[in-house]
């Protein structure tokens, strides 16, 4: 018969065990102060692009349409002998060699006379100015401003014994346009439009006398640079375009009303 077990006594008790020894952790680094962390900063982000269709790209600006269908142009850059800009000798020498043209324009002017008896014409039935009119009498209005130029000192190549041919001058009408039949009422339609034309008129006269005194001093940039001035151009060559436009739209050559400008 097994006897019951007995409580030992608590000195006899076995000692409990004692729990196994922690890793041993390393040591932590030591962490910098807090003044020495330098903070780091992230770069902005780039905007966000919307969609979109591309920028168009513009063509380059092209020259300037004429405010008039009818062009009065001078070569601008051309250069001339520094001989012309001496004062009073050059602009006689040129008259003088310009006398062969004074010849041929005096006849030319005659014809023209005769030919502008019928010019009204085809104005009057078909609203239109005829082809030959413009080489033939546009063609003396050419030679005329040639002549009128290069005794200015506006230009520099001796113009052409012709109506047409190359030069530093030139002068070119749109031959498509448009002519109000009743400018070519006979007699009626001319004098209406030189009552129109009265104050282009004083325009151009007192605008001559100013390229008149202007002739006095044009000669000196010639004589320095051998060059046209470009405040002359505008001036004197603005007053020959007046002057063309005012004389084309009283010859039946031109349509619209000419513009109060110096420039084409």
């Amino acid at each position: 018969m097994t006897e019951p077990t007995q409580p030992l006594p608590p000195t006899m008790q076995q000692p409990e065990a004692a729990p196994p020894p922690e890793a041993a952790s390393p040591p932590e680094a030591a962490s910098p102060p807090v003044s020495a962390v330098t903070p780091v900063v992230s770069p902005p982000a780039p905007p966000a692009m919307l969609p979109g269709p591309p920028p168009a790209v513009l063509p380059p600006p092209g020259p300037r349409p004429p405010i008039y269908p009818m062009v009065t142009t001078f070569d601008e850059t051309v250069t001339m002998s520094r001989l012309w800009g001496i004062p009073l000798l050059g602009v006689l020498l040129r008259g003088i060699l310009l006398i062969p043209h004074y010849i041929v324009l005096g006849f030319y002017a005659m014809a023209v006379g005769l030919l502008l008896l019928v010019m009204w014409i085809p104005v009057l039935v078909n609203g239109r100015y005829p082809g030959a009119g413009y080489y033939f009498i546009g063609g003396y209005v050419r030679w005329v401003t040639r002549v009128q130029a290069y005794l200015l000192l506006a230009a520099a190549a001796y113009p052409p014994l012709s109506t047409s041919g190359r030069h530093d001058v030139d002068v070119r009408w749109d031959e498509s346009q448009a002519i109000p039949r009743w400018a070519g009422i006979p007699v009626a339609g001319v004098f209406i439009r030189m009552l129109l034309l009265i104050p282009h008129l004083i325009v151009v006269y007192f605008l001559a006398i100013a390229a008149g005194f202007l002739s006095l001093i044009t000669w000196a940039p010639v004589l320095v640079n051998g060059r046209y001035a470009d405040w002359a151009y505008r001036i004197v060559g603005g007053f020959i375009r007046w002057q063309n436009r005012v004389t084309c739209y009283l010859l039946l050559m031109t349509g619209p009303y000419p513009p109060f400008s110096l420039d084409d």
